[in-house]
């Protein structure tokens, strides 16, 4: 039994990097493909679901692979791995907000411009009103306290980017 967005985007399975990922904007004429890692490369590994619980944003023109599978919904068993690992709240985010109306184009533009961290860009940095996804923020504070972070291997902010997050971290602070 599978699961659709509920805003009816696709879903797809890329062969070459063994992932599931969510179609924000399918790949085509001048558009690029736009689109959130579900399921990660290697899901077995808590490393691997750190990217996820960052919900990035990836934009890319790469040809799907003869592998790959698009599909207007995911399998549910699939499904309980993202829970399990980053909370039903951000694994709501990754299937049903419809996140690129949530975007700010020029947030996106300067961001795309500074960021180094590869692998796309982290949601809460491009949207509109980041204090509607603050519960993103304690996977970049590597705070172990919280029970979805303690159990995640901790990377943390890349050197430099830090100025990057100094809006929402501020945002962040003054709600706790």
């Amino acid at each position: 039994m599978g699961i659709k967005s509920n805003n009816g985007n696709l879903f797809r399975y890329c062969g070459y990097w063994g992932t599931y990922s969510r179609l924000l904007q399918e790949q085509g004429d001048d558009k690029p493909q736009v689109e959130i890692t579900i399921v990660p490369k290697h899901p077995d590994f808590l490393y691997s679901w750190y990217d996820v619980a960052e919900v990035r944003i990836r934009k890319h023109r790469t040809a799907p692979g003869l592998s790959d599978r698009i599909s207007d919904e995911i399998d549910e068993d699939l499904l309980s791995r993202p829970t399990t690992r980053v909370g039903l709240e951000v694994t709501e985010l990754l299937l049903h907000t419809d996140i690129l109306s949530e975007i700010d184009d020029e947030k996106w533009v300067e961001v795309d411009r500074k960021w180094r961290g590869g692998g796309g860009i982290p949601f809460i940095l491009i949207c509109k009103d980041p204090s509607k996804y603050l519960f993103l923020v304690p996977y970049w504070l590597n705070d172990k306290n919280d029970p979805r972070v303690a159990t995640m291997y901790q990377r943390g902010i890349y050197p430099g980017d830090e100025i990057l997050f100094n809006d929402v971290l501020k945002l962040y602070k003054e709600s706790q």
